[in-house]
């Protein structure tokens, strides 16, 4: 129609939100998409960005992702654009940042003159605020103006419905926290959104743009094919996982019907929570969370809907209440910022590091000597996943008694773990490491060790040289006399390490 506004983009910029359900991001779309002014044509651009800064390499020349999460975020995405095309919509993809994909799309002839319009979800953390930043850099200059909105949809509990911003003032410790939460008249978890229906996400006339930067790796396994992506290669299956990794929306909300519905585990949460073998143990459902595949307002509201028709206890109770641990790091990072990636975390403490590469590398290689640090550490690099009680443990092994630069152990996860979360990782690393702002607390990892592994089966399960050392033995099998090691077919440090020097296990 001659005369007619040029139009308006609308880029939903996907980052750790990557399902179609309760998804703020997606809703704010659709209401601007609905909401046409004076006949404008509006389109809407699903996108996703390989970002270098994310795929590539720490400062340190650490892989920021490994090949399983690598594996585990492609199927999500896989799964996401499925799903969107279902609506008749579909998903670009393009392996730069996302301020060169914004860029690049102005640089598009249609995008002339239009007005183009960023949604993404609000992130905490340094590296994607500043990727925030450089997005609306690239947005002031366009000729039809541009506009970066961040929407909150990360947490169970929504920011703006604390009781206080954490960005100004945070209570130091999760249980003042939940107390805070808990205690005001604000405390709700807000409703779920339902997915967007068919249209509602209009693509341009002509598809997706074409763009310099546009990326699809031809398969959810073929890693290499990502330039500059650290977990390149395939993921190695181990027959030895506690369970396999599955991305995409509908693995994850199958796991949440397995294990709210279809099973009685989750009203034996409490009881299960820290063991160490079975895939029923815990929820397991940290890596969907993580990449946004699921909606903790949706595990939430499935867990109270269960407990109005079979009834509520202490479990039920405790799986909701630790959704509300993970609000607590986001919050916790929102609040500290950069510190919590700085050697002096928040306490600002200078601390002399003890450890070395060598250190290092028999902790990430589970070759310690300690048995119960060395099968969670083998357990996460052949699987990409170890237990929480296996990560409290590790980490203040690491941190206070090898004495290491805590840094080194967050980045390690940060590559490996299936369920990275940035905001948890490091909260939990810099706590580990005593310099949380609050007094932490030192893992007696023999005491751990016999307490949630009494009879050895997940370290013989994980380190099969001491298959046959006898349960009394099998946690300190550093005391066993040279007769004993006989017995038993080991030889210490011959057939299994020795611990590692200047830590409490050389000492006693």
């Amino acid at each position: 129609m001659a005369g007619a506004p040029p139009g308006r983009t609308i880029v939903v910029l996907f980052r750790h939100d990557l399902r179609m359900h309760d998804n703020p991001v997606l809703q704010a779309a659709v209401e601007e998409a609905a909401h046409d002014a004076a006949g404008a044509v509006i389109e809407v651009v699903p996108l996703y960005c390989f970002d270098p800064q994310q795929w590539g390499h720490t400062p340190s020349g650490s892989p920021r992702v490994g090949p399983v999460r690598a594996a585990f975020l492609l199927q999500s995405l896989a799964a996401l654009r499925t799903s969107l095309r279902a609506i008749g919509s579909d998903l670009l993809a393009c392996n730069c940042a996302p301020g060169q994909a914004v860029s690049e799309l102005l640089a598009v002839p249609r995008a002339a003159g239009r007005l183009l319009t960023v949604l993404t979800q609000q992130e905490v953390t340094s590296e994607e605020t500043d990727a925030d930043a450089a997005v609306q850099a690239i947005l002031a200059t366009a000729e039809g103006g541009g506009e970066l909105r961040r929407v909150w949809g990360s947490s169970l509990v929504h920011l703006d419905d604390l009781p206080f911003h954490p960005a100004k003032e945070m209570p130091p410790s999760f249980t003042k926290f939940r107390k805070a939460v808990e205690d005001t008249a604000v405390w709700q978890v807000r409703d779920a959104i339902l997915p967007p229906r068919p249209r509602r996400l209009p693509l341009p006339p002509d598809g997706l743009p074409q763009l310099p930067a546009a990326f699809w790796p031809e398969s959810p396994t073929d890693l290499a094919a990502i330039p500059g992506c650290s977990g390149a290669g395939s993921p190695n299956p181990c027959e030895q996982a506690v369970m396999r990794w599955e991305g995409g929306e509908e693995a994850a909300l199958q796991r949440v019907q397995h294990y709210v519905w279809d099973t009685t585990a989750a009203s034996s949460y409490f009881e299960t929570r820290n063991g160490l073998l079975e895939a029923d143990d815990s929820t397991k459902l940290s890596a969907w969370l993580a990449v946004g595949c699921l909606s903790p307002r949706h595990v939430w509201r499935e867990v109270r809907r269960m407990e109005g028709e079979r009834g509520s206890n202490h479990s039920t109770t405790m799986l909701t209440f630790h959704l509300l641990v993970r609000d607590y790091w986001r919050f916790f990072a929102m609040h500290h910022g950069t510190r919590i990636f700085q050697a002096g975390g928040v306490a600002r403490e200078r601390r002399p590091w003890r450890g070395g590469s060598s250190e290092l590398q028999r902790w990430q290689q589970g070759t310690t000597g300690v048995p119960f640090v060395d099968a969670n550490m083998r357990e996460l690099l052949h699987t990409g996943w170890m237990s929480n009680r296996g990560r409290q443990n590790v980490a203040s092994y690491l941190a206070l008694d090898v004495g290491a630069d805590w840094r080194q152990g967050a980045e390690w996860f940060q590559a490996l773990l299936v369920d990275h979360d940035v905001c948890s990782n490091w909260g939990n690393w810099v706590c580990a490491a005593g310099l949380g702002g609050s007094r932490g607390s030192r893992f007696d990892v023999l005491k751990q060790s016999r307490d949630y592994d009494p009879q050895g089966e997940y370290i013989y399960k994980w380190v099969p040289e001491l298959g046959k050392v006898p349960p009394e033995h099998v946690h300190a099998p550093w005391r066993m006399t040279t007769a004993q090691q006989l017995a038993c077919g080991v030889t210490i440090p011959g057939d299994y390490p020795e611990p590692l020097l200047g830590t409490r296990y050389t000492e006693e």
